[in-house]
């Protein structure tokens, strides 16, 4: 059999999804792969064959859909697909893994405790607080929505600073000497809620990763409370689990 018949009894979507599989297996994890319509023009096919050689490949791990960005490498750390929660903070562990970390904030000063709030931060009800709302992208793509409240009494100064390419973390562990020992998290899905939907530019009835989080210092107070919500469909949180050490 010659080359060019063995060429031709290869099924298209295959010789679609093996050129596709080319251009991205060295790809950066999160970029955006040429439209389904380039694709078919490209190729010569049908969308129909487009879409099977992609779902091959989102199947094999390679790509991942986001919603309202198309379809992007996935990689091995793809995107907003795994977030590993780190006592540093955010931008220092991701920048400490290469990325580019970058904060839209679009809330920043003082708001009295919900009885819920209070509850966590340990304050009474209608207590000042600082509360500081962020759009964080990660490579220049958004990763999540972050809304976090603390004493307003005792971190008054964070309502001046710019926290749009600092760590909030980083400023309190030099600013005030306060590190973090503890993190209490609970993980759940739900729906965006306000303007969230519009920050993150997903759907109002998309179901996304949120995680509520209350930090505490070495002393065992807590001292900051947030809210995230992902942006990523395919977001997932990762958690080390150590056991207390017994001594018999």
């Amino acid at each position: 059999m010659s080359t060019t018949a063995g060429r031709a009894a290869v099924p298209k979507y295959q010789r679609v999804r093996e050129a596709l599989r080319a251009d991205v297996v060295h790809a950066a994890a999160g970029t955006l792969i040429a439209s389904e319509h380039e694709l078919c023009a490209l190729h010569g096919v049908s969308r129909i064959t487009v879409r099977r050689a992609i779902d091959d490949l989102i199947r094999d791990g390679l790509l991942t859909r986001l919603h309202g960005r198309g379809t992007v490498v996935a990689g091995a750390a793809p995107v907003s697909a795994a977030e590993r929660l780190d006592l540093r903070g955010f931008h220092r562990q991701k920048t400490d893994e290469g990325h580019r970390v970058t904060s839209k904030v679009i809330a920043q000063g003082f708001v009295l405790a919900s009885p819920e709030i209070a509850r966590a931060l340990a304050l009474d009800p209608g207590s000042q607080l600082v509360r500081i709302d962020r759009v964080r992208s990660l490579d220049g793509t958004i990763d999540h929505l972050a809304r976090t409240w603390m004493d307003g009494d005792r971190f008054a100064d964070l309502v001046d600073q710019d926290f749009s390419d600092q760590s909030l973390y980083g400023y309190l562990e030099v600013c005030h000497g306060l590190t973090m020992s503890r993190s209490d998290i609970t993980v759940g899905l739900r729906r965006p809620s306000g303007d969230e939907a519009a920050h993150l530019g997903i759907g109002s009835e998309d179901l996304r990763l949120a995680t509520r989080t209350t930090t505490f210092d070495p002393s065992g107070a807590p001292r900051v409370h947030g809210i995230t919500l992902y942006a990523g469909e395919a977001a997932q949180a990762q958690f080390t689990a150590v056991a207390p050490h017994n001594p018999r």
